[in-house]
């Protein structure tokens, strides 16, 4: 893993900041379904309610946050002692409790075998060095016919294989590339594309017209407010370089 992540400590719990502080019309529907694609891919497959989950990388805790609010019991582990620090301080204000959160490597997680009945990484396995080992552990925790659900950015087709976006990360995926990947260790393994450029299109526009953009942002954002996210709603089966996320879904 990249050990010189400093995001926690430079810039605090910059997730929340993002999702949370600040007015509902204001909140990003393409950043709250960074979590609640994988939140709606892991409820069709058990009932969170009662299941217990581990959330691998978890930062600085929205999707414990997200989790939590549905009734699921789970716990959060992560490599920075700052993240966990800010998860534990966002959660007691938002008046949630009981989530265990634990100091550790995704390597050599302190569970035992069979452990969980899902387990998540959002946005974490581009940051590691060794995907295998860390899938291996992966199953390793997870009970029999247990889920494992993973994001991932998906490198554009103008990039070199070797080439990164953000500096904090170690290897960028394409669809096949993370397919292939997922499925060394998990024989029924799923990739999805999220983000749909029809989507951000309407969203997520750069055409320099002012109010007309602001205007297109705001319906879609009370949209997705008072009726559904459609980000989330509108995954592919079929990943392209169309789609700037990809979700990968497997059972052990």
């Amino acid at each position: 893993m990249n050990d010189e992540f400093s995001k926690y400590e430079e810039e605090g719990a910059y997730h929340w900041k993002a999702l949370y502080d600040q007015k509902w019309f204001r909140q990003s529907p393409r950043l709250h379904a960074r979590y609640d694609i994988p939140i709606r891919l892991l409820s069709i497959r058990l009932d969170l309610r009662e299941s217990v989950g581990l959330d691998v990388g978890c930062g600085d805790g929205v999707l414990l946050y997200k989790i939590k609010k549905r009734g699921g019991d789970v716990i959060g582990l992560d490599n920075s002692t700052e993240g966990l620090r800010l998860t534990e301080q966002k959660l007691g204000a938002h008046r949630v409790s009981s989530v265990p959160l634990v100091n550790s490597s995704c390597y050599d997680m302190p569970f035992d075998r069979a452990s969980f009945d899902y387990v998540a990484g959002i946005e974490l396995i581009e940051h590691l060095d060794d995907v295998d080992a860390f899938l291996d552990e992966v199953s390793r925790v997870l009970r029999p016919e247990g889920w494992f659900v993973c994001t991932t950015p998906n490198r554009t087709e103008d990039q070199l294989s070797d080439e990164v976006r953000d500096p904090f990360h170690v290897h960028e995926f394409i669809a096949d590339e993370l397919l292939e990947v997922l499925g060394r260790v998990f024989e029924n393994t799923s990739v999805y594309g999220a983000y749909p450029k029809s989507l951000d299109e309407i969203y997520v526009r750069d055409k320099k017209l002012g109010y007309i953009d602001k205007a297109a942002r705001l319906m879609f954002r009370t949209f997705s407010y008072s009726i559904f996210n459609p980000y989330v709603k509108w995954i592919e089966n079929d990943p392209s370089g169309s789609n700037s996320l990809l979700v990968g879904v497997c059972q052990k």
